[in-house]
């Protein structure tokens, strides 16, 4: 859209399927760092939308890591999130200044304040990152050869969150009521129920699975006759 030496901002728009939007980028740069801003205007039916970003960044022996964390989640199969755990783990305790594992890492972490630092003294320079409002979730990424090949741990991600995995957090945050659908088929499969019950494809519901789908919302509208 516009452009000049410190700045530079980007539209896209979309009138493609159900979702309708203008999604907009501003990159400012200053003496003392650089500001991101990203934003949605929603053209169409109110559906949600997740922001944000996947920086990578460099990674070596000296690189180090200080966010607030108070949990995290687990990863299981076909890299989905898995359990919530309330504690965390030495190697992935990073409410300290500390040193990211040298093996696959794919989680994300609550209770964050929307502010981290990452220090790079091979490279000479520190890093810190805010996010405003406070996101109160990132993710940490960290590759494998096993899966990645030619990879040699030599860079990560660090992505601040605001939507899916910490839905739970956001609903408390805001104060606002939650269909926890995803907990509710979570059950069903925690207790030996197949897919293959609830859903006609991967994540497509079948009929009985619009009626879990339907017991989560009556939850919150139990006045409607169903």
């Amino acid at each position: 859209m516009d452009q000049s030496p410190t700045h530079l901002t980007l539209e896209y728009v979309h009138r493609q399927g159900l979702y309708q939007y203008t999604a907009q980028q501003r990159f400012t740069l200053s003496e003392s760092g650089v500001e991101m801003e990203l934003r949605v205007t929603n053209d169409g039916d109110a559906l949600p939308f997740g922001l944000g970003w996947h920086p990578y960044l460099p990674l070596s022996q000296e690189t180090r890591v200080q966010a607030r964390a108070t949990g995290y989640w687990l990863e299981k199969e076909q890299w989905l999130t898995g359990e919530y755990q309330e504690s965390l783990p030495q190697e992935l305790d990073f409410n300290q200044s500390a040193p990211l594992p040298g093996h696959w890492v794919n989680n994300g972490f609550s209770g964050w304040d929307g502010i981290a630092t990452i220090r790079q003294p091979e490279l000479g320079y520190q890093l810190s990152m805010t996010t405003e409002p406070p996101a109160p979730c990132y993710f940490v990424f960290v590759s494998d050869p096993a899966f990645d090949q030619g990879y040699k741990f030599d860079f990560f991600c660090f992505e601040p969150m605001s939507h899916a995995e910490i839905i739970r957090e956001l609903a408390e945050y805001y104060e606002v009521g939650l269909a926890d659908v995803k907990m509710a088929f979570d059950l069903k499969f925690g207790a030996g129920h197949c897919r293959s019950e609830y859903l006609a494809s991967v994540n497509h519901p079948n009929k009985t699975g619009h009626e879990i789908i339907a017991g989560c919302l009556m939850e919150w509208f139990p006045f409607i006759c169903m």
